[in-house]
């Protein structure tokens, strides 16, 4: 009976790929959504449901792997919110090499939040795969009461200079604080603490997506680390560092050329499972189907 109702319900809904990686520490899920058969108008919801299901180990983000819209770029990657999100490029970056049986490549991908496609390179240091996004963009650094704000394509930073990391109720009460300052053209905001670490500094890092309407205290932050570098920039006049992140990884940051930055660090696959999606009438709840696989 049990394999009836299991059987009716795969005949009404659509399969999909996920796809879960580590970047940084950061845990990230594509969903291979090249058929189109999710709306990008369920991306939040579909995103929330992957978020909250324990059964994957927790998530911090998810992205929607779709057809690219133009001629050129090798691949393209939605975010749950249309935020730009540095770490699942990177996430993305080492899918492609992986697909393509390449231990090395250069990847022009597609993405929400900016506007011409970003270069990601993936090369392989001692059996680890290294994924780095090269993202050209004219950052807005100001500052006000000892709060920088550090506006990206597609997300706006407030950052913090703390003596010791900030806990994610703290970073959620600062962030309340400057809601004032949250724009509507900015998909996601993000509050972050840079504490002196281990020779150089750590970020705390806390991202708000309004579509999705998640706060998530991230363990890795790949835009977040790029505002960080820029104030540290600004403040102390670095060109490059790599910046701890609260999973105890590094992300390596610099600048190679006039407003064009690179962030890298490791990605490596966790496992690949399916869901079960109701296309025709809407989202009905994620379904993993116990046959994700461990890589």
């Amino acid at each position: 009976m049990e394999q009836e109702k299991r059987s009716a319900c795969s005949e009404m809904m659509n399969g999909f790929t996920l796809h879960k990686f580590d970047a940084g520490g950061n845990p990230t899920v594509l969903v291979d959504n090249v058929s189109g058969g999710i709306h990008g108008g369920n991306y939040p919801e579909v995103a929330r449901n992957i978020l909250n299901n324990k059964g994957l180990g927790g998530v911090d983000q998810v992205g929607f792997i779709e057809k690219p819209q133009r001629e050129g770029p090798d691949g393209r990657m939605v975010m749950m919110g249309g935020e730009l999100c540095i770490n699942a490029l990177r996430c993305y970056g080492g899918f492609l090499a992986s697909q393509r049986q390449l231990t090395a490549g250069n990847f022009s991908i597609e993405t929400s939040g900016v506007d011409t496609p970003i270069l990601v390179t993936v090369r392989s240091e001692e059996g680890i795969t290294i994924s780095k996004v090269q993202l050209d963009c004219v950052p807005v650094v100001s500052i006000a009461d000892d709060v920088y704000t550090v506006d990206l394509p597609g997300i706006r930073h407030h950052i913090v200079f703390t003596p010791k990391p900030l806990s994610k109720v703290e970073l959620r009460r600062r962030l309340a604080n400057m809601a004032c300052h949250h724009h509507l053209e900015f998909e996601a905001i993000g509050m972050i603490a840079i504490s002196p670490f281990n020779g150089s500094f750590l970020i705390s890092p806390l991202v708000h997506v309004l579509a999705t309407r998640t706060s998530i205290m991230e363990t890795s932050c790949g835009s977040g680390s790029l505002a960080a570098y820029l104030v540290l920039a600004n403040s102390v006049g670095i060109t490059q560092t790599k910046l701890w992140q609260p999973s105890g990884e590094c992300l390596e940051v610099e600048e190679v050329g006039r407003h064009t930055y690179s962030v890298e660090g490791s990605v490596f696959p966790i496992f690949t499972g399916s869901f079960l999606f109701e296309g025709s009438t809407g989202y009905s709840g994620l379904v993993i189907d116990g046959s994700a696989k461990f890589v």
